[in-house]
């Protein structure tokens, strides 16, 4: 929009009574309702280096945090490891804890013991991931491993 568009707008919207900007606001609020929920906040320069859609939105509060990691949670986990692998090393993590205890300042308590059968189950579930080779090369000479088409 030019200069002159702007100034018909705002020439137009100043020779209207309040009844007839109420009418005007009320009747573009109510379609914008409908299709806001098509219309994606992005970053353009973001878009083009990735060269793939990316909603870039700043996260107001702890509830707004929440709900966005439960919502890409399944998109980050798409490479799942079977139940009955998982429940597996869960067990081995538990009995490595528990034959060979954490040597941390606070070894004996609950969330080293919990912390430290954490890491092992992801260390081990991260031995378990598939890489292709391309990427496995790309890992190795510190390049940046994502593909996209």
């Amino acid at each position: 929009m030019n200069v002159v568009e702007i100034n018909k707008i705002i020439s137009h919207l100043s020779g209207m009574d309040v009844n007839d900007l109420r009418t005007l606001y009320d009747t573009i609020y109510l379609k914008l309702v409908r299709r806001n929920g098509y219309v994606v906040d992005y970053n353009p320069t973001l878009t083009a280096l990735l060269g793939c859609h990316s909603n870039t939105l700043m996260l107001g509060s702890s509830e707004q945090s929440k709900v966005a990691a439960h919502y890409i949670s399944p998109y980050i986990d798409k490479n799942k490891t079977p139940l009955a692998e998982s429940l597996y090393i869960v067990y081995e993590a538990n009995e490595h804890a528990i034959k060979y205890p954490s040597i941390a300042k606070d070894t004996g308590s609950n969330s080293r013991f919990l912390q430290y059968v954490m890491t092992n189950i992801l260390n081990r579930l991260g031995s378990l991931m598939e890489l292709s080779d391309t990427q496995a090369a790309g890992a190795l000479f510190g390049l940046n491993v994502s593909l996209s088409s």
